[in-house]
């Protein structure tokens, strides 16, 4: 796997060049944070509308991929239900390495990873890229820098 690091930045998203985003959505993450809150935003809440049609929940085994539209250079986004927010961060150890499957059954190259919003520092950025080794792709890993950079020292020096 490749590694790079990027802030989680709505102004920047449209410029990604990745195959698809990966979020990581909980049962009970109303409104939607992160990665898929931006994401949602900037495709004028066409995220949103999945979830008040119940085409993307949040629960444990629900994977759903969905299209950008060419509101973004990424055109797809691939979101993987963990379950109530409340234990997501132990579902998430479970979420991770089926998500990397479904990447590598699309055939996809490279993607875009927020680090899931759920009780941190249950999830760190460590556990994100452990679950993604096995990707042979380049994963671009999006968040806040300085918490990046201290959780992953070598590679915020690569990024």
């Amino acid at each position: 796997m490749a590694l790079r690091l990027a802030p989680l930045e709505l102004a920047s998203l449209g410029e990604l060049l990745v195959d698809a985003f990966v979020v990581f959505v909980a049962e009970d993450e109303r409104p939607l944070v992160g990665l898929a809150g931006l994401l949602d935003w900037r495709l004028a809440g066409a995220l949103t509308r999945l979830l008040e049609a119940e085409a993307l929940t949040g629960r444990l085994t629900e994977a759903l991929l969905t299209v950008t539209n060419g509101r973004l250079a990424a055109p797809r986004i691939l979101a993987f239900g963990v379950g109530p927010l409340e234990g997501a961060a132990t579902c998430f150890a479970e979420v991770a390495p089926r998500a990397v499957s479904a990447i590598e059954a699309a055939g996809l190259g490279s993607v875009a990873v927020g680090l899931p919003e759920v009780p941190r520092p249950n999830v760190s950025a460590r556990m994100v890229v452990d679950s993604f080794a096995r990707f042979t792709g380049e994963v671009l890993l999006l968040g806040d820098l300085k918490e990046l950079g201290l959780a992953l020292p070598q590679a915020a020096k690569r990024g």
